[in-house]
């Protein structure tokens, strides 16, 4: 058990535990150690990952010198509610949510435009239509129809994983990889 809720904190993502019924029912008894038995540990701290000093002054550049800087925030963002606040005060820009990044921050403050894509709102719409910088953290938002038109904004993306970077949107600018905290 303590490996899968290791694995689900690390990867950000479900696992499953199997247990036949009468096991459930069995009084817990500590495991014998022998051959072929596993042992796990309690416990795990996400390790520290920060960006290179010459990137977080390039995605600077970037960000301060757009004139209608636009966040996109997505399920990646979960946990940084602070941080992206503070993110967003600091740039005074407005900032839409994916779908899955929807709990990231609470629809009432009065710069958050709502959900963007199928099911989003025409303010997150003309936000995404109107920028000519794009600040993404944390998503993988899938509906490129939805960002703006190729070429119109310079892009900073965020993310933990490598595999999210520059998939949806050609990115005229760079990409960060963004500290975990939990």
């Amino acid at each position: 058990m303590d490996r899968a809720v290791r694995i689900a904190l690390a990867s950000k993502t479900v696992t499953a535990l199997i247990l036949p019924n009468d096991l459930q029912e069995l009084p817990y008894q500590e495991p014998l150690r022998k051959h072929g038995t596993a042992h796990s540990g309690i416990g795990y701290r996400a390790p520290k990952t920060t960006p290179h000093a010459t990137d977080l002054d390039a995605a600077a550049e970037i960000l301060n010198a757009g004139e209608r800087v636009t966040m996109l925030v997505g399920a990646g963002a979960l946990g940084a509610t602070e941080e992206v606040i503070a993110v967003a005060d600091r740039l005074q820009v407005a900032v839409a949510k994916a779908l899955l990044g929807k709990a990231v921050l609470p629809d009432d403050l009065s710069w958050v435009t709502g959900s963007i894509g199928l099911l989003g709102t025409k303010p997150s719409w003309e936000l995404m239509r109107d920028c000519d910088t794009l600040l993404v953290v944390g998503s993988g938002f899938p509906y490129s129809e939805f960002l703006p038109e190729e070429w119109q904004a310079k892009a900073v993306q965020i993310d933990l994983k490598p595999s999210m970077l520059s998939l949806r949107y050609r990115w005229t600018s760079i990409s960060l990889v963004m500290p975990q905290k939990r």
